[in-house]
Parts: C-alpha cells; sequence; structure tokens
C-alpha cells in the first residue's frame, strides 16, 4: 500500500486548481487577477492589509512576498493548503482526497510519501 501514497499525493497535486484553495482558504473578497496570477492577501501570516500572496495559475504554485511569513519560500498548492490550515501533510491528502472523489485508501498508515520529481 506504500507504493501507492506517492501516487495518490500526485494525483491529487494534478487534480488541485486555485479554484479549490481559493474557495477553501482565501475567500474571494480579496482576490486579484491579472496576467495569469492571483494576489490575495495571505492567510498563511493573517495579512489583511496588503495582497501579499501571489499564486500562479499556471504552475498551481505559490509564493508569499513578505518576507518574515513561512509562505516565502513558496510551493505547490498542497503546500500552500497544508500553511494556511495548520494541518499535515496527511491531513491535508486525506482531505483532498475526499473532496476530489479519489481512493483515500491509497494512504499508508501514518504517512504520505512525497512522489520523485520528474
Amino acid at each position: 500500500m506504500e507504493q501507492n501514497s506517492p501516487q495518490l499525493l500526485k494525483q491529487i497535486k494534478t487534480l488541485l486548481t486555485v479554484d479549490h484553495i481559493l474557495i477553501d482558504i482565501v475567500g474571494d473578497s480579496s482576490v486579484e487577477q491579472t496576467h495569469g496570477k492571483i494576489r490575495c492577501y495571505c492567510p498563511i501570516h493573517g495579512e489583511r492589509l496588503f495582497r501579499t500572496l501571489c499564486i500562479d495559475i499556471e504552475d498551481k504554485s505559490f509564493k508569499c512576498s513578505y518576507t518574515m511569513c513561512a509562505g516565502h519560500r513558496g510551493g505547490d498548492l498542497l503546500t500552500l493548503y497544508c500553511m494556511a490550515t495548520n494541518s499535515t501533510l496527511m491531513e491535508a491528502t486525506k482531505y483532498w482526497a475526499k473532496r476530489l472523489s479519489l481512493d483515500e485508501h491509497l494512504i499508508a498508515d501514518d504517512r504520505v510519501v512525497e512522489p520523485d520529481a520528474p
């Protein structure tokens, strides 16, 4: 079963869209979209004044421009979800497997293994 965890994680990262993330953690009141990028208030450090979070729609990646934010290093949408909701990769994987109607039984008992980079 463990060898399937990377496959499930890869499926989630492929199917997870910016819209999923916006609906779940950002809302729509703070969103500005231009040139394939979305700028919004950062849910990681609780920004409510400047739109410091930038999400690249095509790459499905994010980065916060506030250097003191944990999101400044950036990452993929699943990482953004984990950071914004203070959930572990395992919790996020189970949540999104269910939301995206994937087989969550492919998750290893207590851990999720990152798939090898292409």
